[in-house]
């Protein structure tokens, strides 16, 4: 008799959990199409609402302060980065080909982490590499806070309103550089 009990226990409990995971199921499932239609039904640039860029202050290669905010009024193009990241080092020459061509439309910020970086390192780096832009550094590491950076390399596009449109995590590639650069410009 106690084994027939356990038995019929088992098999209540095994009921329970599928029609619990049915549940679960149909109610993902649904969320998920509720998301999709959204997307399918599609919305324009200007019904998107974008963050405004926070305003910060790095430093240039003569360690001088630079805010943010005096490159308003044109598109930016600030990537985060450090010398030890070896994603960083790929996207290095894209960024310089892509400079070449869009430095008067566009104002890049290659900001040096340095709070996660030697500066020494950063420097070295840079004096090995063939770059044709401007370096910049966040020695606190308050900019990358700000921005909620928490891996290397980050790129983040911001319009020339001030807001930000795009934030790319990870290695980018020439032609996604572009792609991003083309749309706030």
């Amino acid at each position: 008799m106690k084994e027939k009990t356990k038995y019929m226990i088992y098999v209540v409990i095994f009921l329970v959990v599928i029609v619990l995971l049915n549940f679960g199921y149909s109610f993902i499932t649904h969320k998920l199409e509720k998301v999709q239609n959204r997307v399918n039904q599609g919305s324009t640039k200007k019904e998107v609402e974008y963050k405004q860029a926070k305003d910060v202050t790095v430093q240039d290669e003569n360690n001088q302060p630079v805010q943010l905010s005096s490159f308003k009024g044109k598109p930016i193009v600030i990537n985060f980065w450090t010398s030890w990241c070896g994603y960083c080092k790929v996207e290095m020459p894209y960024f310089s080909e892509v400079y070449e061509k869009e430095k008067e439309n566009v104002s890049f910020i290659m900001l040096n982490v340095t709070a996660d970086d030697e500066e020494e390192e950063a420097k070295k780096y840079i004096d090995s590499q063939d770059l044709s832009f401007p370096i910049y550094y966040d020695k606190q590491g308050e900019t990358a806070y700000k921005y909620q950076i928490t891996g290397y390399p980050v790129t983040v596009f911001i319009n020339k309103d001030f807001q930000i449109y795009h934030v790319h995590r990870g290695a980018i590639t020439k032609e996604k550089l572009q792609q991003y650069i083309d749309e706030i410009k």
